[in-house]
């Protein structure tokens, strides 16, 4: 697994990712950034009128997207990262997340353009528009097929493996309990649908984010003259040809950069291709709007919460490479909280978990259903998501990890293939969209206005 590790994520896909996010950017006129219109285009939108589309919100399509991403890799992840890239692999997910915002956006935009309509249900995702756009349906099949098995593993394994972690991996018996009580719990929600999925991520969401946030950032408050050394450090060990664990000159480059940008895309799946499929199931049909909203995702993801879960661990207990990913966090918390950092953590891990694996089991279900559109194989598809819950507590935390860094990558693949293919198209219905023009007029209004007031003020 390390070894395909290192080939899916070598130097060739990130530059292409790299290329990707730049192109996006400069052809839009990097819109993406201005996060005020961003806010008022997404969180503070009211739509006029009752939309009588099938589907759900948008609130509620960024709240189970938002699940999906926001998990368990913002946490025990980036802990991982700084392990093994330094404190200069935080840096990377930062540019990572720069540059996912434009990937996002684009997936998302082909997505909700080329969404496909049934009497019953509406939904869509990369698998679609790289048969209706790309007209490659061996391509969307690979991605269907990816798509079950990243559910499987990397949007399953990973997240009741980080919560069995917090328990302890040395206590089989409590993992296994815990196991079975994250597929019980579940299997509740699962069989739902879509619907139930979104209403029970919109609590969740809000709840753990707040309660993760607010304890990071007072860790972080009670270090705070050490901010400045900290950010020091990150840009520093960024560009460091020594590795962290004093290994060749040379390899800690590479070494922080492929695991920041890995880490990154794990955290915020910018080009995975997970996200567009729950946002194609929302009810807005702009495609410009939906993307704005992948935007704001890929930031909460990584810059907020990813930079809080690094700071905490750079500012107290700093890296150390004898300690578990896990063990690295509890003690950045317990310097701070004390007793209180164990049941916190806790909680956080297992929403995060439990909110992720709802989300990954319908991105796995979205491919069944392109595969093939019978109940029995969606039936048979949340059993197994069902069972590997229970037996994503048995594995070492290492090999899951890297099996979901190999899933991911397999998603991804042939999604960066086809959003290259598509790239000029997202640029067409991005320029040619109405709000996007609004937005721009609102832009070249604004520095009018400056310069003119700037005029007013010398004169």
């Amino acid at each position: 697994m390390e070894r395909i590790h290192s080939l899916l994520w070598g130097p060739a896909l990130l530059a292409v990712l790299i290329g990707l996010g730049l192109y996006f950017g400069a052809k839009t006129g990097w819109f993406q950034l201005h996060f005020v219109r961003i806010l008022k285009q997404t969180l503070f939108y009211r739509k006029p009128g009752e939309s009588r589309e099938e589907g759900i919100s948008s609130r509620r399509a960024a709240s189970a997207a938002l699940a999906g991403t926001v998990g368990t890799g913002n946490i025990i992840g980036v802990s991982a990262a700084l392990l093994t890239g330094g404190a200069g692999a935080v840096f990377w997910m930062w540019v990572s997340a720069l540059l996912g915002m434009g990937i996002k956006y684009a997936e998302i935009l082909l997505a909700v353009f080329y969404k496909k309509k049934s009497p019953r249900q509406q939904g869509g995702g990369p698998m679609y528009y790289m048969e209706q756009g790309l007209h490659c349906k061996p391509l969307a099949v690979w991605f269907s097929l990816a798509a079950v098995g990243a559910a499987l593993t990397g949007g399953c394994f990973t997240q009741v493996n980080a919560v069995c972690s917090v328990l302890g991996e040395d206590n089989m018996l409590v993992c296994l309990l815990a196991g079975g009580v994250i597929a019980l719990l579940a299997g509740l929600c699962i069989f739902g649908g879509i619907h139930r999925i979104s209403r029970v991520t919109a609590v969740l969401v809000p709840v753990f984010s707040i309660l993760f946030l607010g304890a990071g950032l007072l860790v972080i408050g009670c270090s705070a003259t050490q901010i400045p050394a900290a950010f020091a450090a990150i840009f520093q060990q960024a560009f460091s040809l020594e590795s962290v664990s004093g290994g060749l000159m040379g390899t800690g480059l590479a070494i922080s950069l492929r695991m920041g940008m890995a880490r990154g895309i794990f955290s915020n799946e910018a080009g995975v291709g997970s996200s567009p499929m729950v946002y194609a199931s929302g009810k807005e049909s702009d495609p410009v709007r939906q993307g704005l909203w992948g935007v704001l995702e890929v930031f909460l993801d990584t810059i907020v919460i990813c930079t809080v879960t690094a700071l905490a661990i750079l500012l107290t207990v700093g890296i150390s490479p004898t300690q578990t990913p896990m063990e690295l966090v509890n003690l950045a918390f317990t310097s701070v909280l004390g007793n209180w950092a164990e049941p916190v953590l806790g909680i956080s891990i297992f929403l995060f978990a439990f909110a992720a694996l709802l989300s990954w089991c319908f991105y796995g279900e979205q491919g069944i259903r392109y595969l093939g559109k019978s109940k029995t194989g969606i039936t048979v598809y949340r059993c197994f998501f069902i069972l590997f819950c229970f037996l994503g507590a048995l594995f070492p935390s290492q090999s899951v990890w890297l099996l979901g860094d190999c899933c991911n990558g397999f998603m991804l693949l042939p999604n960066v293939i086809a959003l290259l293919l598509l790239r000029k198209q997202v640029v067409e219905v991005t320029r040619a969209s109405s709000l996007y023009q609004f937005l721009r007029r609102k832009e070249k209004n604004g520095k009018l206005l400056g310069q003119i007031s700037q005029k007013s003020q010398k004169s």
